[in-house]
């Protein structure tokens, strides 16, 4: 691929590349397909692994027991935070406490540079 390097301007038209339309692609437009194909392949690569790994997991009893308790405890805990919540706005409470403040109050200050 031959095109303008960084010391040269591009003294080239842009309305002719525009122009040209099916024409011969610019070089920067095929190093953008060229970046987009390996980002692609990337993708593909990560994707197979991913699933190779997966497929491991679930082909060994042990390992497929451990990501399922794994799993289930996540969700418990997911739970048990949602369930304190749903309690707290039933209740009616502010949501105020030690650690947190009164609520609508932040522990980010605003600084003034000026």
């Amino acid at each position: 691929m031959s095109g303008v390097t960084a010391e040269e301007p591009d003294e080239r038209d842009p309305t002719e590349s525009a122009a040209q339309g099916s024409g011969e692609n610019e070089p920067s437009a095929e190093s953008g397909v060229e970046h987009l194909q390996s980002a692609a392949h990337e993708m593909v690569a990560a994707a197979r692994s991913f699933l190779d790994a997966i497929e491991e997991v679930i082909s060994d009893e042990r390992s497929l027991t451990k990501a399922v308790d794994t799993m289930s405890g996540l969700m418990g805990v997911a739970g048990e935070a949602l369930g304190h919540i749903g309690d707290r706005i039933s209740s009616g409470d502010s949501g105020s406490d030690e650690k947190h403040g009164p609520p609508g109050t932040s522990r980010i200050k605003k600084v003034n540079l000026d």
